[in-house]
Order: structure tokens, then sequence, then C-alpha cells
């Protein structure tokens, strides 16, 4: 990303990730911006950037953690050639009040079982990370604080390089088990065509 005024300079604050050239959608937004303004860019850019109707996207979708309060982290696979398989490439999109982005990225049938892994040891109370020193993105799930209702996280992102992106979340006590029921569906509409993403 080249670096225009106003734009962060370091390449902890740039986005972001993977083995892919990323796409820059929205640069990081000034703080002062009106907020209005930032939730007009910000639909615009949903809208124009995640090409998919909903539909779609939900079907494809690997990963969705999203705070109450905003910020995102998303894997969205692509359509394959066979009609309602997914792919195993796909985007990373992360999006909180001060960076939104995507890169390129894929998943591999193995994965499916290390992220579940994953999601285990946080529901566990333990910190944990998905594709730790792998060639894309690594992705890390730290429970700052645990309630009735509630789950304080930080999920952090980051890239074999120097960059990092770190989004604290507040999420409803439910978040896991819908990550669980999204991995579900890709392990189902890869079964017969990637035995191993059973595993």
């Amino acid at each position: 990303m080249t670096p225009t005024e106003g734009s962060p300079r370091s390449a902890q604050d740039a986005m972001l990730l993977g083995r892919s050239s990323p796409k820059q959608l929205l640069r990081p937004r000034a703080v002062t911006r009106p907020q209005h303004l930032y939730a007009a860019r910000q639909k615009s850019w949903v809208a124009n950037t995640l090409g998919r109707d909903m539909e779609d996207r939900e079907r494809f979708t690997l990963l969705r953690i999203t705070g109450k309060y905003g910020g995102s982290v998303a894997i969205e696979l692509d359509e394959s050639g066979a009609s309602g398989i997914p792919d195993t490439s796909g985007e990373l999109i992360v999006h909180n009040d001060f960076v939104a982005g995507l890169t390129r990225t894929y998943v591999e049938p193995y994965d499916l079982a290390p992220w579940e892994h994953v999601l285990d040891e946080v529901e566990a109370g333990r910190d944990a990370v998905w594709r730790e020193h792998a060639r894309v993105a690594e992705i890390g799930i730290q429970l700052v604080d645990r309630e009735d209702d509630q789950d304080q996280i930080t999920v952090t992102v980051a890239d074999q390089q120097t960059t990092r992106v770190a989004i604290s979340m507040e999420v409803n006590r439910g978040w896991i088990e819908e990550q669980r029921e999204l991995l579900h569906g890709i392990r189902e509409a890869w079964k017969h065509v990637h035995p191993t993403a059973l595993r």
C-alpha cells in the first residue's frame, strides 16, 4: 500500500496479509471524521466489495466473528466450478472503526480440524492461534474476560512479516457455537470432494 497524506506509514498500521497482494478498499479513517460519514462509507464498502448476495456469503463463510459494538473478522470462500461447493481460495476480511480491508487467502481441508481445536481451546478459557507460522495469515484469539452473557476477546490477524492487526470485541456468548455451525457447513459442502475435511 502506498502511503498517502493522512494514512499510516508503518507496516503495523497498514493492511494486510497473506500470500497474495492485498486489495486496498478503504484507507484507515481519521478519528475526527464524522461518524455518519464513516457509517455510510462502510456500508458502501461492504456492498461494493462483497460481491455475492448474503445467502451465498453465509453458505461459503468459514468464520465470522462480529463484535456487538463494531469490529469483525471473517473468511469467505469463493465458489468453485461445481455449483454449491466452496473453493479453497477466498478472502480474509477485517474491519473496525479505524481500518477496513481484505486480502486473498486460502483454506485447505486439513485446516478445518485445527480451527475446531482453536474453538475448543477458547471455549475452555485458553488463548489459541490458528495456522501459526503458516504461509497465510494466522488468526489468534485471546479471551480477555468472560461474563454471563458475553465474552470480551481480542482477535489478532498477523502475517509472517511485520503486519499485525488486533481487534478488541465484545461478543455474545453464543459466538463460538456460531463458528462451529459455519465450520460444519463447510465440512458438509466439502465432504464428497475433500474427505479429509471431515477429520
